[in-house]
C-alpha cells in the first residue's frame, strides 16, 4: 500500500508506467474503482442540518472503520474517512504510524458557505491579532501556483496560515485551502474545503508537501462521494 510522496508526484507527472489495476479501471475514477459488484456495502445517510436535507449514500464497508458507522442505515451529521493519497485505499488508525503521512483524512459534513469559510480561515490565520472579522471582498488576492490565488492577509503580523482559493469562471469561490506558514509548526499541513456536485461539503487535511496535487486529491474525494450517492440511488427501493 505504501508508496513514497516522490513516487506519487512522478506518477502524476507521467513518469510511472500504468499498472494493471489502473489499466483495468481506465474508464473509472480511481476512487470509484472500489464500488464493485462483489463489495460489501453499508447504507448511510448524511444529515445536513444547515441545509435541512439528507443525502443517502452506499459505501463499501472497508471505508467505514468505526463500528458505529458500520451500522446499516446509520444517520449522522458527519462521516470520517481515511485513505491513501495515491491509491485511495482505505487506511485504519493502526496503519497510520507506518505511512509517513501519505494519507488523507476527509470529513463529509454540512459547512457554512465557502466565502464565509474563507473569511473564517483568514480571521484565524493571525491569532495573535485582535483583528475584526472582515468580508472576503475586503481582501486583495494575487496569482499563486497550481491553479490557485493567494489571499493577501490584512493583518500579516504573527501570521500562522496562508489562505488560497480556487475561483470559478464567474468569480465564485470553489475551494478554500489554509496551509501552515513554514516555521510556525513542526509538521506543516493544509486544510481544504470544497463542495461536491451533489452539494455535499468536504473537509480534508494533508501534509503541505502535497499542495501541488490538491486538485487530484479533491477530484478523488468528490468522485468517491458522488459514486456513493449514485450507488444509493441505483439500489433504492
Amino acid at each position: 500500500m505504501k508508496r513514497t510522496a516522490l513516487a506519487f508526484l512522478l506518477t502524476i507527472a507521467g513518469f510511472s508506467p500504468i499498472d494493471a489495476q489502473t489499466a483495468r479501471n481506465a474508464d473509472t475514477p480511481l476512487a470509484c474503482s472500489h464500488f464493485t459488484p462483489d463489495a460489501r456495502y453499508i447504507n448511510i445517510t448524511l444529515v445536513m442540518q444547515l441545509e435541512k436535507r439528507e443525502v443517502a449514500m452506499r459505501v463499501p464497508q472497508e471505508f467505514l472503520e468505526d463500528a458505529w458507522n458500520r451500522q446499516e442505515g446509520a444517520r449522522k451529521t458527519a462521516f470520517l474517512f481515511r485513505t491513501m493519497i495515491d491509491t485511495f485505499e482505505p487506511v485504519t488508525r493502526a496503519q497510520t504510524p507506518k505511512l509517513n503521512f501519505e494519507y488523507t483524512s476527509f470529513l463529509i459534513n454540512d459547512y457554512i458557505d465557502l466565502p464565509k469559510l474563507a473569511e473564517l480561515m483568514l480571521d484565524l490565520a493571525s491569532p495573535g491579532n485582535a483583528s475584526p472579522w472582515e468580508p472576503l471582498s475586503a481582501y486583495n488576492t494575487r496569482p499563486f501556483q497550481y491553479g490557485l490565488v493567494e489571499v493577501i492577509p490584512n493583518y500579516p503580523k504573527e501570521l500562522q496560515e496562508n489562505v488560497y482559493l480556487q475561483m470559478g469562471p464567474n468569480g465564485a469561490v470553489k475551494t478554500v485551502i489554509a496551509c501552515s506558514v513554514t516555521g510556525t509548526v513542526a509538521f506543516p499541513g493544509c486544510q481544504q474545503f470544497s463542495r461536491t456536485p451533489s452539494g455535499v461539503d468536504i473537509k480534508f487535511s494533508y501534509p503541505i508537501r502535497f499542495l501541488p496535487i490538491w486538485q487530484d486529491m479533491q477530484n478523488n474525494i468528490h468522485s468517491f462521494v458522488e459514486c456513493a450517492i449514485d450507488e444509493a440511488r441505483k439500489t433504492a427501493p
